[in-house]
């Protein structure tokens, strides 16, 4: 695990919530961001040796207040605990998440079935025990992430604040806290042996396990299966000390079975209706989606616009409310079920009534308002237009999603892909840079080896007769020698004692250089590589070619 870097630092700094409460300390993040010029180099020091585990108790020190949920009635229920941690703990959080990403994508160590905090993983990855997991991570660093995050888990604890009185400290000793940017990922780790065992036990065609972080939808078409997960759920209660929240568990059953079919020994409240992520599943799809929209056209959007109704709002003003707040709420319902047209008419007579109401029956088409400005509109986003766009582009991810990796990336599964794509596809470099970095990658770039797959020359280098591989032809041969020189004297001189090759520049990877130094490198690189490519054959002039560079 390298060094953070002052980039990494404010990078996380920028991602930071603004106007949030701030730990014991009282520091909120807006002081670091404004005062960063000035006590970077402290806190460059002060979280590199926290990352080595040298930090004070009170370090990870949390306050837990209690937040009213929306349409809080008072009841102890409507109330959920959020941990307000010191801003400086949070922000290495945020520099060991991105870090613990790779880890997670690299070993594929989350279950697909995890939807939370888990990015697609590429089936082609290699499958390796946790033993080998675990060197890996220790071996990355002579503390290593896996010793810090524990050490982080021991000495954390909280103090409850009551009426303005802070509680005397408490160990926190199960679960996670709320607030902890890297909560999500402890917990979604902690789960997955139980989703793992249930994937085993759902191992049928027809059969889906689904999880989004402790919501757990199974899906089966055997209901002695139940029996088995339940089993599973209590075997993994009794070794991590879960327990199953039994009134928030629901059940329902396809029209040929009754509900009564459902196992008694499964504790599950059997009902023809089930919601899953705010999504109302029947036995009958149509009858679904009728539900869906029909609650959300009610609640959530006619009900919400008549509320804002008698705010005194400019045209342009209600727009960008209509935009940002009210419709937003059926997009969700629109990306998963197809709107029926009475709904879309509520929702558009609803609108119009919301920008015209007191305007003295004085309108603008609503399909000129959704026009962009440039042309003459404000930019709305219409009922009738959206909810079709979001369903067509998930059903355009869906068929990308069935789409292969790469045939490098298949062939190289332990290669961290997400970092490469990113750098050869930067924005900060040209046109040019990013075409030729990127065929790189894909072997593409003319040289023997390829040509003589193709049948077309001898995979023999003219120059020296030698095997011309991709990294012969570009830094080995000794007609590219000196070229290759220079370009490590450019690189060096960006960064020093760099020990870059051609390999790690072919694949760049480059997570431990900091995007400041990491794109100059691309440039050289891809410079280096266009001259060579444009003089084929031809005596190399190091002169140009430092012109070039």
């Amino acid at each position: 695990m390298g060094e953070i870097t002052p980039d990494d630092i404010m990078d996380a700094i920028k991602k930071s919530a603004s106007r949030k409460s701030p730990g014991p300390d009282g520091i909120p993040k807006e002081f670091y961001f404004r005062a960063y010029g000035i006590i970077h180099r402290e806190l460059h020091l002060i979280l590199n040796e926290a990352l080595e585990g040298g930090f004070p108790r009170n370090f990870v020190d949390g306050v837990i207040v209690l937040v009213g949920k929306r349409g809080s009635t008072g009841a102890v229920s409507c109330f959920r605990p959020i941990s307000l941690l010191n801003t400086d703990f949070k922000l290495l959080l945020r520099v060991i998440k991105p870090r613990l990403d790779s880890i997670i994508r690299k070993w594929g160590i989350i279950s697909t079935a995890q939807k939370c905090s888990n990015k697609p993983c590429n089936i082609f990855q290699a499958v390796l025990s946790v033993k080998e997991r675990v060197v890996d991570l220790r071996n990355q660093r002579k503390y290593g992430l896996v010793r810090l995050l524990r050490t982080v888990g021991e000495r954390s604890s909280s103090r409850i604040l009551v009426n303005g009185n802070l509680s005397p400290s408490l160990p926190i000793r199960r679960s996670v806290r709320q607030g902890d940017p890297l909560s999500m990922h402890f917990f979604v780790l902690y789960l997955n042996p139980l989703i793992t065992r249930l994937e085993i036990i759902c191992c049928d065609q027809d059969d889906l396990i689904n999880a989004y972080a402790d919501d757990v939808s199974v899906v089966t078409t055997f209901l002695s299966k139940l029996e088995e997960v339940k089993a599973a759920i209590e075997a993994f209660g009794r070794t991590a000390g879960a327990k199953l929240n039994v009134e928030k568990n629901y059940g329902t059953t396809h029209r040929t079975h009754h509900t009564n079919s459902l196992p008694n020994t499964c504790t599950v409240a059997a009902g023809k209706r089930l919601r899953l992520l705010g999504i109302l599943f029947t036995d009958n799809i149509r009858e679904a989606m009728g539900h869906n929209w029909e609650n959300a056209v009610q609640h959530s959007g006619i009900h919400l616009i008549r509320l804002h109704r008698v705010r005194n709002l400019n045209l342009a003003q209600k727009v960008v409310l209509l935009n940002t707040f009210l419709l937003p709420k059926l997009w969700f319902i629109a990306s998963v079920c197809s709107a029926r047209s009475m709904d879309i008419d509520l929702i558009s007579r609803t609108v119009r009534s919301f920008l015209w109401d007191g305007s003295g029956g004085f309108r603008i088409p609503l399909t000129q308002l959704a026009l962009p400005r440039r042309r003459g509109g404000l930019n709305l986003h219409i009922p009738a237009i959206t909810a079709t766009a979001l369903l067509v582009n998930r059903l355009r991810q869906m068929m990308i999603e069935r789409l292969s990796d790469p045939k490098v990336a298949l062939e190289s599964p332990s290669t961290d892909w997400r970092w490469i794509w990113k750098n050869v596809s930067s924005f900060k470099l040209s046109s040019h840079q990013r075409s030729m970095l990127y065929l790189l990658v894909h072997n593409k770039v003319s040289h023997g080896l390829l040509l003589d797959r193709m049948n077309r020359a001898s995979s023999t280098c003219s120059f020296c007769s030698r095997e011309e591989t991709l990294e012969h032809r570009f830094a080995l041969c000794s007609r590219v020698a000196g070229a290759w020189s220079i370009l490590m004297q450019a690189i060096e001189a960006v960064v020093p004692n760099h020990n870059l090759n051609f390999p790690s520049l072919l694949l760049p990877i480059l997570s431990h250089i900091s995007i400041r130094k990491r794109i100059p490198i691309l440039r050289l690189f891809a410079n280096y590589i266009i001259y060579i490519v444009g003089n084929n054959n031809a005596v190399i002039d190091e002169e140009i070619l430092k012109c070039s560079l």
